[in-house]
């Protein structure tokens, strides 16, 4: 029996993801929006920017939460294709 904290074989053989053409997504930053068009390009620019600092290998979930202003519509933009870290 493997102890729960032993990396599974599935986990192992698990490939990196392409999608964001990063090898190894080392932390998920879940981002909440509401109604966050005034502040949410400003989130996402500072995540990147201390992810990069830290020399930290990360993705940006964005989770909209049915905003009814522009937030979506800011996000889209400048993340065309979902670059290599925001979702």
């Amino acid at each position: 029996m493997k102890h729960q904290s032993e990396p599974s074989e599935n986990d192992q053989n698990r490939k990196p993801d392409k999608f964001l053409g990063i090898d190894e997504i080392e932390v998920s930053i879940v981002m909440p929006c509401l109604n966050e068009e005034a502040t949410v390009a400003t989130c996402i620019e500072k995540t990147c920017v201390a992810l990069k600092q830290m020399d930290v290998k990360g993705e940006i979930i964005v989770a909209d939460n049915g905003s009814t202003d522009a937030s979506v519509e800011i996000v889209l933009p400048q993340y065309p294709g979902h670059q290599e870290n925001v979702k």
